[in-house]
């Protein structure tokens, strides 16, 4: 099959890209926002740091054409059907992708969406997986509709994500699941024995960007719950209010949690608390 691969420079797209351009799958091209994912390379540097590497750049080193889809329309259509795309997969894309697009592939576009849907729909679904304490956290494949993250899934998984994950860490071990299934997915399609699963609305839920007020933590909350909501959502660069014997003050940084009952000792300077939880003590720091 000739499979477009619609992506971003992180690890939920660069994972799986590269799972498929190590596969023996047919890698058509590569689409990309280029006001956010292309890349000015010096012609003369023939070697570049991998922490640098992004979407644009391994399509490239791969010989796989790239398609810039941040242009009219018609200019995108036209690029995306020389020749007709089988199949678009697409993961962590910002854009919205018009019918046009969607019902353009032969077999359609499928995207990866890190969560179990239709649990926590929306753009930054991790944030709020971590925000609620769920543990059920993991990835799915689903078919693309006009509606945003309620297409038909075709396969799913769940992943266990350690006790003070970055978002990093979170994304990437979410990224080397979806590859597999991506993979999986792909066989099976080719194999004429695809399941597609209709989303059960009364479980769906939706979720869009955070506001200031909902980085606040309470003590009512678990010492696990925030230590874990802190450190996977520190990249925003967001303090976290939390009122503390009436007082608001702000935490920045998580550094510890225990479920123990009794608190654990103070230490470091003025600025490192040790707040009581329910249950648990977490051990944090203010900002100054």
């Amino acid at each position: 099959m000739n499979i477009l691969y619609i992506g971003s420079s992180g690890p939920l797209s660069l994972t799986p890209l590269r799972a498929l351009l190590d596969s023996a799958h047919e890698l058509g091209a590569v689409g990309l926002d280029a006001d956010r994912d292309s890349f000015l390379a010096d012609p003369r540097v023939s070697i570049i740091a991998a922490e640098n590497e992004n979407i644009e750049m391994l399509a490239r080193m791969t010989g796989t054409p790239v398609i810039k889809l941040n242009v009219p329309l018609p200019q995108c259509l036209r690029e995306i059907g020389r020749p007709r795309p089988d199949i678009a997969i697409v993961s962590c894309f910002e854009r919205i992708l018009p019918a046009q697009i969607l019902s353009l592939p032969k077999y359609g576009c499928f995207n990866l969406h890190p969560s179990l849907l239709p649990a926590y729909r929306g753009p930054v679904p991790l944030f709020w997986q971590f925000r609620d304490g769920t543990d059920a956290t993991g990835i799915s494949l689903h078919r693309m509709t006009p509606k945003i993250d309620a297409g038909p899934v075709v396969a799913q998984a769940s992943v266990k994500l350690p006790d003070g994950a970055s978002n990093m860490l979170a994304t990437s071990l979410l990224a080397q699941k979806g590859a597999e299934l991506i993979l999986r997915f792909l066989e099976q399609l080719e194999n004429g024995n695809v399941v597609e699963r209709i989303q059960d609305e009364r479980e769906a839920s939706y979720m869009g960007l955070p506001a200031d007020d909902d980085f606040r933590v309470s003590t009512d909350w678990s010492a696990r719950r925030i230590y874990n909501f802190m450190n996977a959502t520190s990249h925003w660069g967001h303090g976290y209010p939390c009122v503390l014997d009436g007082e608001t003050v702000t935490l920045v940084q998580a550094e510890s949690y225990t479920d123990a009952a009794s608190a654990p000792e103070a230490a470091g300077d003025e600025n490192t608390l040790v707040i009581r939880c329910n249950p648990g003590f977490l051990t944090a720091r203010r900002a100054a």
